[in-house]
């Protein structure tokens, strides 16, 4: 049974490309594994030729003798094509990559300074806008900015807002109820982010004493408003995140609703 091959994303356009193949379909970047992959089964096909020619008969082998210095020229032509070409990929590709990575460091050093102007500024709505734009198109730049974690959680505490206003003007019972459910979530989230060790470790003092506050916050008006009872709230938060440090996924979390808190 042949074996599978094993497929590989494109570095530069994140193309599924076979792990063998030199340059990707799709944007036609150097794949380095590939190319390297290459290389060393022509080297292979220049071994198993010199292998076949050992094989040769008395008589053959005469005759390849008396063609010594063609083969020998052939050989050697044939190594210098290969080493040159080697290193000419591996130029190539590092060439490639330099300018690669000095764009995306420019380009990200670029963002991180209008994310700054923002944060600076005090517009944490503009920051929860550019966080939800990469989210929803799968980039992840704002992860490497100093204060993603502070704008995550400042990105539920609005979300709870959001949520907590419908809950109190809903257009019926059933958006009320959906307006309760997502109030809940973002509470949680948001309560478990402030907490976190990890994510505290990323803020700075100040933004430690403003999240523990929007935590407290939520909580209060959750069980002021009777949204979620103490008890219920203590349950959820006893099973929220896993042994693992998983938080509970949002399917999870919809089912736990329905069969708790509902």
């Amino acid at each position: 049974m042949e074996k599978e091959e094993k497929m590989i994303q494109c570095s530069k356009c994140g193309a599924t490309i076979k792990e063998s193949q030199a340059y990707c379909n799709y944007c036609g970047s150097i794949n380095i594994l590939g190319a390297e992959i290459d290389y060393l089964n022509k080297l292979e096909n220049v071994r198993s030729d010199l292998a076949e020619m050992g094989d040769d008969s008395d008589e053959e082998f005469k005759k390849t003798v008396k063609l010594s210095t063609k083969y020998i020229i052939i050989i050697l032509a044939v190594a210098v094509v290969l080493i040159l070409g080697y290193f000419g990929i591996r130029y190539a590709v590092n060439k490639a990559e330099d300018s690669h990575y000095s764009a995306s460091y420019n380009e990200m050093q670029e963002i991180f300074a209008g994310l700054n102007a923002m944060y600076e500024a005090g517009d944490l709505e503009g920051l929860r806008k550019f966080y939800q734009e990469e989210n929803h198109s799968d980039n992840y730049r704002v992860y490497d900015w100093e204060h993603y974690y502070f704008i995550s959680v400042y990105s539920y505490r609005a979300w709870f807002m959001e949520s907590l206003e419908k809950y109190r003007n809903p257009y019926d019972e059933e958006d009320r109820l959906n307006a309760r459910k997502w109030a809940i979530h973002d509470a949680v989230n948001l309560h478990f982010d402030a907490e976190r060790e990890f994510s505290v470790r990323q803020m700075t003092e100040d933004e430690v004493a403003q999240v523990e506050a929007w935590a407290a916050e939520t909580e209060r008006i959750l069980l002021d408003e009777g949204i979620i009872t103490e008890k219920q709230w203590n349950d959820l938060c006893d099973v929220f995140v896993s042994e693992d440090g998983m938080y509970m996924r949002v399917d999870d979390y919809m089912k736990y609703f329905d069969e708790n808190l509902k």
